[in-house]
């Protein structure tokens, strides 16, 4: 069965006020409905045959379901038929019929789980001067992208997410359909797979499980039963802490969906190697499903597994594993960018805070800022960025460190212990992702930024940072 959503797509402006723009805005142009109107066309459903004047939106409030695409399909000829005659009946009509419309849709999307895919079909797909962008409830905008013709995956929802589709020059004459569906079905199509080795972190779950909480992914889960249905078993292949994960799989009732799982912080290829001689079935009959690009093309390289992305980019993979196939591990190269400020902070000021806000067990400190406070930080220090690649992708950002090198005495007011007496640089934070632990990184940064100078450290001792205070005591630093 497809599931969508049946929510109806709305004229809005994009610097909508209403209604205090309607006397100030000299581009209000009053519609029947009493409210501005920058398109002009008809909308039915998902469909629209028009144009675009400027600013002009199509906007869709998702109020958090889906339901089935007939009933759907019913809902939109209703609305088709009603929706002419309230608005012959005037304004007021009409806001009355908009709400009792509003909360029939709502009532009718009972299944409770968030659409992943927008389907669009357009008649110029070459220059439509259209953007599609995704806004959050508490008002942030997840992406925006060029529109056409395509289907386009969408980020996690919430309840409340508004979709919609911009155009701030205005358009020629269009055609233009859109279709938000659920895809929960999960089909393997080679008969040879025997078993599914699913990672964890933004896989089964959302959010990183050593950084903080963790949130179980409803649709994976559905997918993981289908799969049952088949006769087709699900593992475990992730880089994890292997007690924390299954503590957290028990906690969230889900253990005894996977069979042999492989959690560690070696190689996934090796992993998969080992669940194969487990199982005794040939690798080749494993399919490895992640999110990072880095981890498929690594298991594609060193194992006879085949591999599945959560996104659309299998057949990249596959193209870039034919020239780059060797069999052999990649080192991981890193570059520290210092002093970061003025257009750099602007680019990855928002990683950095989330780093030093959500790591845990590569966290000097433990401590946790507003963004105001660490504005704040950084701008009385030296801010270090570390990013870091391999042969099998790009990792971005993955390390910030904060040093003060005024040789200041640490304040007393801080209650953190600084046990190696030193009259050069302090480190006052630093924290690094853990997708990169136990490669080296975090040592190769400290050397590329003090060469060999001796620093103090603000260490704090939690119950969860050992790993990176074991990396500070091999330079004579213990909290």
């Amino acid at each position: 069965m497809k599931w969508v959503v049946c929510d109806i797509w709305e004229d809005h402006c994009i610097e909508c006020g209403e209604p205090y723009c309607y006397e100030t805005c000299a581009k209000y142009r009053k519609s029947r409905t009493g409210r501005c109107s920058r398109l002009d066309g008809k909308v039915f459903g998902g469909r629209f045959e028009g144009r675009f004047l400027e600013w002009g939106k199509l906007e869709l409030l998702w109020h958090g379901g889906v339901t089935p695409k007939f009933v759907a399909q019913i809902f939109w000829a209703v609305n088709w038929l009603l929706e002419p005659v309230a608005l012959f009946l005037g304004p007021k009509v009409y806001r009355v019929y908009r709400s009792v419309r509003w909360r029939v849709g709502r009532a009718l999307e009972f299944r409770k789980m968030p659409p992943n895919k927008l389907y669009v079909t357009l008649n110029d797909p070459k220059d439509p001067n259209l953007d599609l962008s995704v806004v959050i409830p508490d008002g942030a905008e997840t992406f925006r992208k060029p529109l056409s013709t395509g289907v386009y995956e969408l980020p996690p929802l919430k309840e409340g997410a508004l979709i919609r589709v911009c155009s701030v020059e205005g358009t020629e004459n269009l055609k233009l359909e859109l279709s938000l569906i659920r895809n929960s079905s999960f089909v393997v199509r080679n008969s040879s797979i025997k078993c599914v080795a699913w990672d964890l972190d933004d896989t089964v779950w959302t959010g990183t499980l050593v950084e903080g909480e963790v949130t179980l992914k409803p649709e994976v889960m559905e997918r993981i039963k289908e799969l049952d249905k088949q006769g087709i078993v699900s593992s475990i292949v992730s880089r994890n802490d292997y007690d924390l994960a299954m503590a957290k799989l028990k906690e969230l009732g889900i253990e005894e969906w996977f069979v042999f799982p492989q959690i560690g912080w070696g190689p996934k290829s090796e992993a998969i190697k080992k669940l194969a001689k487990e199982m005794n079935i040939a690798e080749d009959a494993i399919l490895f499903v992640d999110d990072q690009a880095h981890e498929l093309n690594e298991v594609a390289a060193n194992s006879g597994a085949q591999v599945e992305g959560l996104g659309s980019r299998r057949r990249e993979l596959y193209r870039e594993e034919m020239a780059r196939r060797s069999g052999a591990p990649s080192e991981v190269e890193i570059s520290v960018d210092s002093h970061v400020e003025g257009e750099r902070w602007r680019k990855i000021g928002d990683r950095l805070f989330e780093l030093i806000n959500r790591t845990n067990q590569l966290n000097m400190s433990g401590r946790r800022y507003t963004r105001e406070e660490w504005e704040k930080v950084c701008a009385a220090n030296e801010v270090h960025s570390v990013s870091a690649k391999d042969g099998y992708g790009d990792f971005g950002v993955v390390g910030v460190i904060v040093v003060d090198s005024s040789c200041a005495s640490l304040s007393a007011d801080r209650n953190v212990r600084v046990p190696v007496e030193s009259d050069g640089p302090v480190i006052r934070e630093m924290a690094f992702s853990c997708r990169i632990a136990k490669r080296g990184v975090e040592k190769r940064a400290l050397d590329m930024i003090f060469k060999g100078r001796q620093f103090a450290a603000e260490v704090k001792k939690t119950e969860r940072n050992l790993p990176i205070r074991e990396i500070l005591e091999e330079y004579g630093i213990y909290a």
